[in-house]
């Protein structure tokens, strides 16, 4: 049972491209990474180091018990005699044991550091947006690419058919001038052209039919779909004329192509990075705040008289500032570190002027070929009529007996040329709007 064909259309392929493609799938995931950044700097920012803490520890007996102290030892037996002590029993005390347990909770949170937190969360910021946008402009050139290469099959289509056509007529007319040159009424030459023009399109039709196999096995695999021949793409590459510009204006599409321009976008991200890694750089000079607050509980006794241990408590709090001075010296590394960044922020703004005067030129450029295009297909579409016109006389002439053969086998190859011109030209003009459509970010 033979598995069903599987028809998609230009919309179809659009999804389809967007849903597969593997680089897209890992932008999507470098978004995601990006966010996770820009959280994990907002909570240096805005959140405190907080940490609980638990311990345990466990004394060698020796070392309990050299701790232990005992009154009566202190004084000597001489003494004790005089006093009648000897007998009466005193207890020994210790603050030491062979089991410790304590407990504690410490809080730090940095107050001003030159704006470094706030500027680091900034930067992850920036990270993001250029990721976001990095992101859709990938989706836009997937689907102007899946747009071209989709109605570029039906260019290949309308080839092969050409081609088949043109192979179909060529054998019959090899076969009518060969059957007319043994009658006498056909030339050698008009035997030998004909013969030369089926030769040389045999080929031709076997490297379009190629071609379109190729175009559509990597087609297909842009799109995830492994089993490509059974897949049927519906369309028309007349289809491809519905694509327009609706504004042509020069400067209208010069600031939306500049706008939209993603590695614009990237070097503007770049110099304003640099701007604030600057601000981070230059913030190293100022002094830094931070607070704390430390709370214990250890289980031991008050004092060493105490009998019993009890869990007792203490707290630590306080700030903490860091006063720089070898960063404020004209020699120090963070003031080179701030120059070289000056230096690489006017290098990236000259890269800038230069991008956007080499947008503009393209952009100019793609108005030029649009223009060529349109002229083209009316020039083709005439050539195309006129070709028609030429091959209908020559069939005329042909059954009068006023022309020979090789008339005919020109007209019809002449039309048939004609015909893949406007074919080619229509094609030309669709790329040359999807171009232009992808630079304003259309």
């Amino acid at each position: 049972m033979m598995a069903e064909v599987r028809t998609i259309n230009v919309s179809n392929a659009v999804d389809l491209a967007l849903i597969n493609n593997p680089q897209i799938k890992q932008m999507a995931e470098d978004v995601n990474v990006a966010k996770a950044q820009l959280n994990e700097s907002f909570a240096d920012l805005a959140l405190p180091k907080v940490s609980l803490s638990a311990g345990f520890t466990l004394l060698d007996p020796q070392t309990v018990e050299s701790n232990v102290i005992n009154p009566l030892e202190e004084f000597p037996s001489s003494m004790l005699s005089l006093f009648h002590l000897g007998s009466i029993s005193f207890p020994t005390y210790t603050n030491v044991y062979m089991d410790n347990y304590s407990a504690g909770l410490s809080v730090n949170k940095t107050l001003f550091s030159g704006f470094k937190y706030l500027n680091s969360w900034r930067l992850k910021q920036i990270n993001l947006d250029i990721t976001q946008k990095k992101f859709e402009d990938k989706k836009r050139e997937v689907v102007s690419g899946t747009l071209s290469s989709f109605y570029n099959l039906f260019l290949l289509r309308e080839n092969i058919s050409l081609s088949e056509q043109q192979n179909i007529t060529l054998s019959n007319q090899q076969r009518n001038v060969e059957m007319n040159y043994v009658n006498g009424t056909a030339t050698e030459y008009d035997k030998i052209r004909v013969q030369v023009l089926n030769t040389y399109n045999r080929p031709r039709l076997l490297s379009v039919q190629n071609a379109y196999r190729t175009a559509k096995m990597a087609f297909c695999d842009s799109l995830g779909i492994k089993d490509y021949d059974q897949v049927e793409f519906v369309g028309n590459l007349l289809d491809s004329t519905n694509l327009t510009m609706e504004n042509e204006d020069e400067n209208t599409l010069i600031a939306q192509a500049i706008s939209n321009d993603i590695n614009l976008k990237a070097l503007d991200y770049t110099i304003e990075t640099m701007k604030i890694t600057r601000e981070i750089n230059d913030g190293t000079k100022y002094p830094s705040l931070a607070a704390f607050f430390n709370f214990k509980d250890d289980y031991t006794k008050d004092s060493i008289l105490d009998v019993d241990r009890r869990w007792i408590t203490s707290w630590t709090t306080g700030l903490q500032l860091n006063i720089p001075v070898d960063d404020w010296l004209p020699v120090s590394r963070t003031a080179n570190m701030v120059s070289e960044t000056e230096a690489n922020i006017r290098k990236s703004v000259d890269m800038r002027d230069q991008m956007r005067d080499s947008i503009a030129l393209q952009v100019r450029s793609l108005l030029m070929q649009l223009e060529v295009s349109k002229v083209n297909i009316s020039s083709q579409m005439e050539g195309m009529s006129q070709a028609k016109l030429g091959l209908d006389v020559a069939n005329k002439r042909y059954n009068a007996g006023a022309t020979p053969a090789s008339e005919i086998i020109d007209s019809e190859f002449s039309y048939t040329q004609a015909q893949a011109a406007y074919l080619q030209a229509i094609y030309d003009y669709y790329s040359s709007v999807l171009k232009l459509k992808r630079m304003i970010g259309e």
